[in-house]
């Protein structure tokens, strides 16, 4: 049986960041993935994935920065509005007197270069087609099965389920999850504006559901096109065509004519909430603990978080020669989580519930609302730090010190 000090179960984006923050500070790693290659992971797709300036910061340490740079697209704005309403309101880079509020890049592109970063690390073990079905608490470690028809067993001092939203490791520990469909459907494109985008992104609430456009790094806007379930199958439906008119009636002319159509996809959201991020030597992080609608953006942003905040309790562990898989570790990251995740969810499911509701009075607050922040700058500088994920961290890396310090 193959031991390590740390073992992640999944190799997706948060997962290879969990192994790569964890590099290089004296631990062995494994990190199990069920698929047959790290290239082809489901995770790995042409999805537009928003960087928030803490992401930033992050992927800074972990050395991949320099490498995604190139590859990702400076948001040097959002205009937020409110379709057939008078309230907007503008996010400016140069105002928050930061480089970008944000940036965009695709998930395969991630993917690519962490896992090139990954084979780089001799501490890391990767692999591939390591389908865990279950894990055990004996003693001082962790005992990982496979499927039954595969003897080998692997075992850590504390075992990370990096799994996704539908985490066997989380049920299987019979980790209690807040869970509820949103009854929408996202639809996420790529299409070609008329005028240049020049790092502007858009969020377009209608009564219909929002419409997102972030810009990337070849000119094309990546599409996010929230609408409801009983809408949805006539959307599937539409021709490529008929689905850019509907789309830009939707959106409107605000870059000018959609034209040229490519990668459409969709998938139902739902909302999932672990009630424990801790259990007998497991620890949960991204999406394994929290799956929010993707209106604010802050999905794999938030699991980010998660992954610098664990690694920095597990390397200061380590250094001090204590056990990284020790409740009382776990439980500080723990503690340490739970008060971004609430922030994150009330900011989420509060623009969920404010901008779908179609009541006149609603619809007028909200555009109240959006006003406000363009007439109160300490107010909008509020929205912007929570947004960024630099808002109120309790995170070293993030304050800009290393995990030594």
């Amino acid at each position: 049986m193959k031991q390590y000090d740390v073992l992640i179960i999944g190799g997706g984006m948060t997962g290879a960041s969990m192994a790569l923050m964890l590099s290089g500070h004296g631990l062995s790693i494994a990190v199990c993935e069920a698929s047959q290659s790290h290239h082809k992971n489901s995770q790995y797709d042409q999805r537009a994935i928003v960087l928030s300036y803490s992401s930033r910061q992050i992927f800074e340490a972990m050395g991949v920065w320099e490498k995604l740079l190139p590859l990702s697209q400076p948001i040097t704005n959002i205009h937020v509005s409110d379709k057939g309403r008078f309230g907007f309101t503008r996010l400016s880079a140069k105002q928050s007197k930061v480089d970008a509020m944000g940036y965009v890049c695709s998930a395969g592109e991630i993917g690519e270069v962490l896992s090139d970063q990954l084979k780089e690390q001799s501490d890391i073990d990767y692999l591939c087609a390591v389908n865990v079905e279950r894990v055990e608490s004996v003693g001082n470690e962790v005992v990982v099965y496979q499927s039954d028809d595969v003897n080998e067993k692997f075992s850590a001092q504390l075992v990370i389920a990096a799994d996704g939203k539908s985490s066997k490791i989380r049920q299987q520990l019979k980790i209690p999850v807040s869970h509820w469909k949103y009854q929408q459907i996202a639809f996420v494109t790529f299409i070609t504006p008329e005028i240049d985008h020049q790092g502007v992104a858009y969020e377009r609430f209608t009564e219909k559901g929002p419409v997102a456009l972030l810009p990337m790094k070849d000119g094309q806007y990546a599409v996010v096109w929230t609408v409801n379930e009983d809408e949805a199958e006539s959307i599937k439906q539409l021709s490529d065509e008929h689905f850019i008119e509907t789309l830009q009636k939707r959106f409107g002319r605000r870059v000018g004519k959609f034209h040229s159509l490519r990668n459409r996809l969709s998938y139902p959201l739902d909302f999932i909430y672990a009630e424990q991020l801790i259990k007998q030597r497991v620890a949960l992080i991204g999406n394994a603990a929290h799956a929010f609608h993707p209106i604010a953006g802050q999905g794999f942003n938030l699991g980010l978080r998660d992954v610098v905040v664990l690694a920095e309790q597990i390397i200061q562990a380590n250094n001090a020669s204590e056990d990284i898989g020790a409740e009382s570790i776990l439980k500080n990251y723990e503690s340490l989580r739970k008060s971004d995740h609430q922030k994150t969810l009330l900011m989420t499911e509060g623009f969920v519930r404010i901008f779908n509701n179609p009541l006149f009075l609603i619809g007028a607050i909200r555009n109240i609302g959006m006003s406000c922040l363009d007439l109160f700058p300490s107010l909008k500088q509020q929205f912007i730090d929570r947004s960024m994920g630099v808002s109120g961290s309790q995170s070293k890396i993030l304050a800009g010190l290393s995990v030594r310090d």
